[in-house]
C-alpha cells in the first residue's frame, strides 16, 4: 500500500516513466527543427544587396515593416 501510495504521489511509475520521451527523444526532433529554421534563413538574401533590393521592389508595401521601410531607404534609395 505504501508503494502504491508513493507512485501515486509522484505521478507515474518508474514503468510508465521508460514510455514518455525523454530528452533523447526530443533531442532528434530539436535537431531536425533547427536544421530546417537554418535552412530557411539561409536562403533570403542579404539585406541591402540587389537581390534584396529587387524582392522588396517586387513586395507589396502594405506588407513591409517598419525596419525593412527603413533598411530599404538606406540601402536602396541613399545609396552611396
Amino acid at each position: 500500500m505504501i508503494g502504491t501510495v508513493s507512485k501515486l504521489r509522484r505521478g507515474i511509475s518508474f514503468a510508465d516513466r521508460s514510455r514518455t520521451p525523454g530528452w533523447r527523444g526530443s533531442r532528434g526532433t530539436l535537431a531536425i527543427v533547427a536544421l530546417c529554421f537554418l535552412g530557411a534563413t539561409a536562403c533570403a538574401p542579404e539585406v541591402g544587396s540587389e537581390r534584396w533590393c529587387e524582392n522588396m521592389k517586387e513586395k507589396a508595401k502594405v506588407d513591409w515593416s517598419p525596419r525593412e521601410a527603413s533598411d530599404f531607404a538606406k540601402h536602396c534609395l541613399f545609396r552611396n
